[in-house]
């Protein structure tokens, strides 16, 4: 398998302190919908992190490495009854849960990139100017994983802060279709907005996450 980051055991220092004052808010939107979206994430004490996503009532618990890479996670949406729960051994996913009112359990292999679930708390670490990387995602109670990349592409100002612009999109032919933007704070590297359409193109509106 190939590896794709190497982390100095300072900068993983770093990450646990960063981690352990994590806790973030954002506005939602979605054409007409509102909402809220809170990230938190907390050090384990033994070198991972526990990182919790709720988005207007999705919410996912994530078992994560000090590099902020997967290694199992729980989504529920209660709204909808939909409840998946992946964990990642040797190189395989096992899946289990119900959506739709299905049972799954299914197992699946990576493709050898790094699993990250969810990019808000992880991407402005991950990032670095003028650099790409690679990593495979589900979507939401999805049960195939998905390669995407992640490029640097610009920098940029939200009000005072001076923002990295990381565009994310799938490998391949779908990246002519699909991409999210991340803009993140040069300075504490947090996330301060989120845009994509995360959906059909044309008729679907336009998810805007914004730092509150």
């Amino acid at each position: 398998m190939k590896k794709f980051f190497v982390w100095p055991i300072a900068f993983l220092l770093c990450f646990a302190s960063v981690a352990e004052a994590q806790q973030r808010e954002y506005a939602y939107t979605c054409g007409k919908k509102n909402g809220t979206v809170t990230t938190s994430v907390a050090p384990l004490g033994n070198g991972e992190l526990k990182v919790g996503i709720d988005i207007n009532g999705e919410k996912s618990e994530l078992l994560c490495n000090g590099d902020y890479s997967c290694k199992s996670c729980e989504i529920a949406d209660k709204r909808t009854g939909n409840e998946l729960y992946y964990v990642l051994e040797n190189g395989v996913y096992r899946i289990r849960g119900n959506v739709k009112g299905k049972a799954v359990d299914k197992t699946v292999e990576s493709s050898g990139n790094p699993w990250f679930q969810n990019l808000s708390v992880a991407i402005g670490r991950l990032s670095k100017k003028g650099e790409s990387f690679r990593f495979e995602t589900f979507q939401p109670f999805g049960t195939d994983p998905v390669v995407m990349e992640a490029q640097t592409v610009s920098r940029e100002k939200i009000g005072e802060r001076d923002v990295l612009l990381v565009r994310v999109s799938p490998v391949g032919a779908l990246s002519k279709f699909w991409h999210g933007d991340y803009y993140v704070d040069e300075k504490d590297l947090s996330l301060v907005k989120y845009t994509s359409v995360e959906g059909a193109p044309a008729v679907t509106p336009r998810t805007t996450w914004i730092l509150k």
